[in-house]
């Protein structure tokens, strides 16, 4: 009996740790020249991803208001606390865009990537959906987790 509650502590611990979100994780300046981070995250060098112990998958876009359009700073990586906003003040223009599935920061950080029409019918825009793209997941688990633990006390009992 001590046994099975070894693999099944094993089992549970390999689980949880399995479920880590993957992030796009970069950044850009104007002075480092490369775009990569912002164009196409698969061709940044190093590392292009990590495995976040965060929530939220992100990616924050801060543009000059004047010139419209120049990114003074882009970076991608993870985060606690969603955010899908656009903020505007006299000198920049500032994205902020979430996610919660693997490498799901992949776009621009001004509109949404893969994720089709949102909720009010106009494409484009940043949206998050609490209990989309893996949370399904994490519950069944969470079930997993307590349908085993009152079988063991069952079985114990």
């Amino acid at each position: 009996m001590i046994l099975f509650y070894v693999y099944y502590l094993t089992w549970m611990f390999i689980v949880q740790h399995s479920q880590a979100l993957r992030c796009y994780t970069c950044s850009y300046v104007p002075t480092t020249g490369n775009r990569a981070c912002i164009e196409n995250p698969d061709k940044v060098g190093g590392q292009k991803f990590t495995n976040c112990n965060k929530k939220f998958c992100t990616i924050l876009r801060q543009e000059l208001v004047n010139p419209p359009g120049f990114v003074n700073s882009f970076l991608r990586g993870c985060e606690d606390k969603a955010t899908n906003d656009v903020s505007i003040d006299p000198t920049f223009k500032t994205y902020y865009y979430a996610c919660t599935s693997d490498l799901c920061n992949d776009g621009d950080g001004i509109k949404s990537s893969g994720l089709g029409v949102n909720s009010d019918g106009y494409f484009g825009e940043n949206l998050l959906v609490p209990g989309i793209n893996g949370s399904q997941q994490i519950q069944q688990i969470n079930l997993q987790h307590v349908l085993c633990i009152m079988i063991l006390y069952y079985l114990i009992c």
